[in-house]
């Protein structure tokens, strides 16, 4: 699949609910038409974020708003500060973005400041996972929907969202952190 000649026009790519096992190719997000990506409950696939090609090129540019579903699955980062995770929200625009319940349950102390931002327009899904730190409050643009609950996020400082315009914002965390 990192031969992008051989698919050339590949809009959607639907693999949900296989028991396909491995990594995602990680030139996925080269693909300049790919706009659509459904790996979810695919319990031995990895998404590892960290071995990601994320170089910044006109095909980045030029990309539409993507949805792109990798709940129930495993997703990779180096450790629980890994600048990559912050790269792949920076680079890549979601309309839609799902990493809900990974199988490993993945760690990430998310800490806010002006770099570490995330471009999703509709949907931001990062329940059931470690994540600790601060609520992320840096949007390129603001989802309707944020769900970054069941975690284990102890900040109380949640004025970012204040007088924001959502249809869903799901904060609530694991009792084991108050």
């Amino acid at each position: 699949f990192n031969n992008f000649s051989a698919f050339s026009v590949l809009t959607q790519w639907q693999m949900a609910n296989t028991s396909l096992n491995g990594p995602i190719p990680f030139n996925i997000f080269q693909y300049a038409q790919l706009n659509s990506i459904d790996f979810r409950n695919n319990t031995k696939l990895t998404l590892d974020i960290s071995r990601l090609n994320l170089t910044y090129t006109a095909i980045f540019h030029n990309k539409p708003s993507m949805n792109a579903n990798f709940s129930l699955l495993n997703i990779v980062i180096d450790n629980d500060t890994d600048h990559s995770l912050y790269t792949f929200f920076e680079t890549l625009r979601f309309s839609s973005l799902s990493m809900r319940s990974s199988v490993n349950h993945f760690a990430f102390k998310w800490q806010n400041n002006a770099q570490h931002t995330i471009y999703t327009t509709s949907l931001l899904d990062l329940h059931g996972n470690r994540w600790t730190g601060e609520f992320p409050c840096r949007f390129k643009a603001w989802p309707n929907t944020i769900d970054v609950s069941d975690n284990l996020i102890a900040s109380s400082n949640i004025s970012c969202y204040k007088e924001k315009h959502f249809a869903r914002l799901l904060l609530s965390q694991q009792s084991t952190i108050y």
